[in-house]
C-alpha cells in the first residue's frame, strides 16, 4: 500500500487520480443549464439539469412558458421538483444511469492511475480513449434528445404556430418570443475539468516525472511539441524521395 502511495507522486498517477475524483463529485452539480429571456420577466430564468432525472433552478417559471408554446419536460423526472408529465413530453430513460457512467469513467480512470509500472501506459491510453468515444457519445445522443424535443411540440398549446426547432448543447436559440442559451453548468466545468486532467495524465503516460516536475515539463512542452512536428515532417519528406 505505501508503495502504491508512493507512486502517486509520479505526475500521470496523480492526475488520473484526481480526474477520477472530480468526475465522481459531478455526480451531485448540475452539469448543464439554460438561461431564457422572457419579455414578461425583468430577469433571466435559469434552468439547472442533472446528470439523473433533476431539475434545478427556474424550472417552475420556465415550465409555464414551455407549456405556452407546447414544449415540455422530458419523463422521467425523478428526484424533483415532481410534476404532471404531459402526454407529449419524450421519454428519458437513459437519463436515470448518469450517476452509474460518471462512477465507471471514476473508476476506469482510477485503476489506469493505480496501475503497475509495466502497463500504465497503455491502460492510460485505452482509458482515455474510452472517456473521448463515450463523452462524445454521450453529447450527440443528448444533442438529438434535445432535437427530438423540439420537434414533438404539443399542436394544442395556447400559441399555436410555433416552427420546430433544436436546442443547441451548446449556444443560443429561440423560439417564439423566448431567447434561450445553453451551455454547461457548474458540474459540465468540472467534468471538463476532470477530462483535461486525464489528457495531461495521457500525455504524460510514458514517463514517470513526479508532479513537482510538472512546471519544467509545462515550460518545455512547447519547444517539444515542435521538434515532433519538425521530425515527422522530416520522415514524410523522405518518404516522399
Amino acid at each position: 500500500m505505501r508503495q502504491r502511495i508512493a507512486k502517486l507522486k509520479e505526475a500521470r498517477r496523480a492526475l488520473a487520480v484526481a480526474s477520477a475524483v472530480l468526475f465522481v463529485a459531478v455526480i451531485a452539480l448540475p452539469v448543464w443549464k439554460i438561461t431564457i429571456d422572457a419579455p414578461q420577466y425583468p430577469f433571466t430564468l435559469v434552468v439547472e439539469v442533472y446528470s439523473y432525472p433533476r431539475l434545478g433552478g427556474d424550472w417552475q417559471e420556465v415550465h409555464g412558458l414551455n407549456r405556452y408554446v407546447g414544449f415540455y419536460y422530458p419523463d422521467p423526472v425523478l428526484i424533483e421538483p415532481h410534476f404532471d408529465v404531459h402526454h407529449t413530453s419524450i421519454r428519458t430513460p437513459e437519463w436515470v444511469f448518469g450517476p452509474v457512467a460518471l462512477a465507471a469513467v471514476a473508476l476506469a480512470t482510477l485503476y489506469a492511475g493505480l496501475k503497475p509500472e509495466g502497463s500504465i501506459a497503455q491502460t492510460l491510453g485505452r482509458v482515455f480513449t474510452a472517456v473521448v468515444v463515450f463523452g462524445a457519445a454521450a453529447v450527440a445522443w443528448v444533442q438529438y434528445r434535445l432535437y427530438q424535443a423540439g420537434h414533438t411540440l404539443d399542436p394544442d398549446a395556447q400559441l399555436r404556430g410555433v416552427d420546430s426547432f433544436t436546442p443547441p448543447v451548446i449556444g443560443p436559440y429561440e423560439v417564439a418570443n423566448l431567447d434561450g442559451f445553453s451551455q454547461p453548468a457548474t458540474g459540465g466545468y468540472v467534468a471538463l475539468s476532470a477530462f483535461a486532467l486525464l489528457f495531461f495524465a495521457f500525455l504524460l503516460r510514458d514517463t514517470d516525472a513526479s508532479v513537482a516536475e510538472l512546471p519544467r515539463l509545462a515550460i518545455a512542452a512547447p519547444g517539444n511539441t515542435v521538434e515532433k512536428l519538425k521530425g515527422f515532417r522530416r520522415r514524410l519528406s523522405k518518404g516522399e524521395g
